[in-house]
């Protein structure tokens, strides 16, 4: 009751003096945090970007692609004196590549023997003339093919063409063939 003896409904409260202020300033931090993450997040997903053009990519043989698949084949005779193996269709140079090819007859590591052929993308096989062909059903012979993008260190033999050079981001692909040579009587008739 008043003084006056009227009463009174119960009065307000009055609120502490800055309690108004403080909740706008929760407020305005809300709104600032909120925007303040959104940046940060556009800031965090990561730039689109293509792969750097200056790596290696890798030279290829694609055997599908090959005018001679490589398998197992039979020497008909004399009246085929020569075979031809040809990469030219299957081979993939994708950064144009400066490529060294080397062909091998009957390669075996360690021997130290000589490159038949090198950087020639066809190897013609004089079965007749070939040194290192041998004859029987039961031991063919192999012819392989392999591609470097980058030069070997050195091309004195087959053993060192083929040894891959330390930390050199060289790529190879090879292929292979096997032929079956039963006789070679009919090569006296074409010396």
């Amino acid at each position: 009751m008043s003084r006056f003896g009227v009463r009174h409904p119960q009065r307000l409260r009055a609120r502490p003096h800055g309690q108004r202020g403080r909740r706008a300033g929760v407020w305005l931090a809300r709104m600032l945090l909120t925007l303040v993450a959104a940046a940060c997040a556009s800031c965090l997903m990561p730039p689109e970007y293509e792969v750097a053009p200056n790596i290696n990519q890798p030279v290829s043989i694609d055997e599908s692609k090959l005018a001679v698949a490589p398998d197992f084949y039979a020497w008909s005779g004399c009246d085929q004196p020569t075979l031809a193996f040809d990469i030219t269709q299957a081979l993939s140079n994708p950064d144009d590549d400066e490529l060294t090819i080397v062909w091998l007859v009957n390669y075996e590591a360690g021997n130290q023997q000589s490159i038949d052929a090198l950087d020639a993308l066809e190897f013609e096989l004089a079965v007749c003339f070939q040194p290192k062909i041998t004859e029987g059903a039961l031991q063919p012979n192999s012819i392989e093919v392999h591609v470097f993008d980058r030069k070997p260190k050195s091309l004195n033999n087959a053993d060192d063409a083929l040894t891959p050079i330390e930390g050199s981001d060289t790529t190879t692909a090879s292929a292979k063939w096997y032929l079956a040579v039963e006789d070679r009587t009919c090569c006296v008739e074409l010396n």
